[in-house]
């Protein structure tokens, strides 16, 4: 009997919340441990409904992968449909959700992920992404449908291809407002904090780049605020 495992053709979605190094450090009360393990506790509860019978995922410290075959039906647009709504919930739970998603071999079973499909989606992630924002493959990109692509798939000025979390789908025009309005209110202090610094050029080099994920943020949400306002 051949007991050997093998990987197979996925997409692989590798999503990690940017500083969380800091917030493990300082969560004395373990307040930021109970709250992340009650959002990834939901979403592994939520992806037991058969809707989401074909998505994988795994979940370590302040990373997770999230997968699908990529034989099954709208496989791409499946995953990508349940990373908006993830990384949507995360923001409005105050983390900033920085991800890349491609197409390749893969395994993954109850103890642990391995291939390179994995290694692509976290070197887009880490290397790429760079804001809180989800950088997509070509090939993932050209295998979404039509719809997906013209609502949540976008261009951004430094020529990544992206996937617009804030468009995900099952909400509506009201809620993404209340939601994003929240999501403003929740990272607008930490903003404020930094930019008064960085006007007073009291910014060290780590806090730049900290400051410069903040602006592109509290951007991301403005200009997705204003579409839902004239959707």
């Amino acid at each position: 009997m051949n007991n050997e495992i093998h990987t197979e053709e996925y997409y692989i979605a590798s999503i990690d919340l940017l500083g969380v190094k800091n917030i493990i450090y300082s969560d004395g009360m373990d307040h930021h441990l109970n709250s992340i393990r009650k959002i990834y506790k939901s979403w592994t509860q939520i992806f037991n409904d058969s809707y989401f019978k074909n998505i994988r995922i795994k979940f370590f410290s302040d990373n997770m992968v999230v997968a699908i075959n990529a034989d099954c039906p709208m496989a791409a647009d499946r995953l990508l449909e349940s990373i908006g709504w993830i990384c949507s919930h995360l923001l409005k739970c105050g983390y900033k959700p920085r991800g890349g998603v491609c197409k390749g071999n893969f395994y993954i079973d109850d103890i642990f992920v391995w291939g390179s499909g994995l290694v692509d989606a976290y070197l887009f992630e880490s290397k790429k992404a760079i804001y809180p924002r989800i950088v997509l493959s070509d090939d993932v990109v050209s295998a979404a449908s039509k719809h997906l692509s013209d609502f949540q798939i976008y261009k951004d000025t430094d020529g990544e291809v992206c996937l617009n979390y804030l468009k995900a789908f099952g909400g509506n025009k009201d809620g993404w407002i209340s939601d994003i309005e929240e999501m403003q209110s929740v990272f607008n202090q930490e903003f404020q904090n930094y930019n008064e610094r960085a006007h007073d050029k009291v910014l060290s080099e780590e806090d730049k780049k900290i400051y410069d994920k903040l602006l592109w943020l509290m951007q991301f949400l403005e200009e997705n605020l204003i579409f839902w306002k004239q959707y």
